[in-house]
């Protein structure tokens, strides 16, 4: 870009058009000559050259290998809010787990979510995730007896199965001691998912240069690009 074209983006249209118009070198004073420049500058000002332009300051400062890291960390962190979301509700729910089919249905989708959050978990390359993960797997592995109860095992791969029929046969009391109130399994569970929601999220922006800090301000490389392009 030249700097005519990031001017575009840091004042008005008259100090740009004055700025070129005065610079006969670059541009003639004929009518059809002001309005090429115009249309040049409708481009430089419109969204799509903007946002094509950040992509492009983006790139400069992002490789491949920091790209995967970021993608894995934001799957980490959105797996890990629907966890806490599914293990939320269950604890908060008031259930009195007398339905076998609503029992099925809650805790089938807490045992996927913590799976799909445990999978990313381990593909993850952060010692922070990784250790909020350990921590995560140790409070099931502690209740692991319990769970069996009701039909949820844990595998060597840390990965939990669930037997649905054992699931509907079982206590309406047991369940109701894993699942709800604020000292259950479940209440744990969505606190640890929470505490890797957030170290994910931290380290998503740490490994993408383009995005806001902890602090919701915009980091160095984004005030950059801010500054040459505008906000789009």
């Amino acid at each position: 870009m030249s700097l005519y074209g990031i001017n575009a983006y840091t004042s008005n249209y008259n100090s740009l058009y004055s700025g070129l118009y005065n610079n006969r070198k670059s541009f003639g004073s004929s009518t059809a000559d002001l309005l090429e420049l115009a249309k040049a500058v409708d481009k430089v000002r419109s969204p799509a050259f903007r946002k094509a332009t950040a992509d492009e300051i983006r790139n400069m400062f992002s490789s491949d290998e920091n790209s995967s890291s970021t993608d894995n960390s934001l799957k980490v962190s959105e797996t890990a809010k629907d966890l806490n979301k599914y293990a939320g509700e269950l604890a908060a729910s008031g259930m009195d787990f007398s339905d076998p089919e609503k029992n099925l249905t809650a805790v089938k989708n807490f045992v996927e979510s913590y799976n799909t959050a445990l999978d990313n978990i381990q593909e993850s390359d952060s010692t922070s995730i990784l250790a909020k993960g350990v921590q995560m797997v140790n409070t099931t592995n502690a209740y692991s007896r319990t769970l069996g109860r009701i039909g949820i095992s844990v595998g060597s791969d840390n990965r939990l199965t669930l037997n649905e029929d054992m699931l509907k046969n079982a206590s309406a009391g047991t369940l109701k001691s894993l699942f709800s109130g604020s000292y259950s399994y479940a209440n744990k569970i969505a606190d640890k998912a929470s505490y890797v929601n957030r170290s994910a999220a931290l380290q998503a922006q740490y490994t993408n240069p383009y995005s806001y800090n902890n602090k919701g301000g915009l980091d160095y490389y984004s005030q950059l690009a801010t500054a040459l392009l505008g906000k789009y």
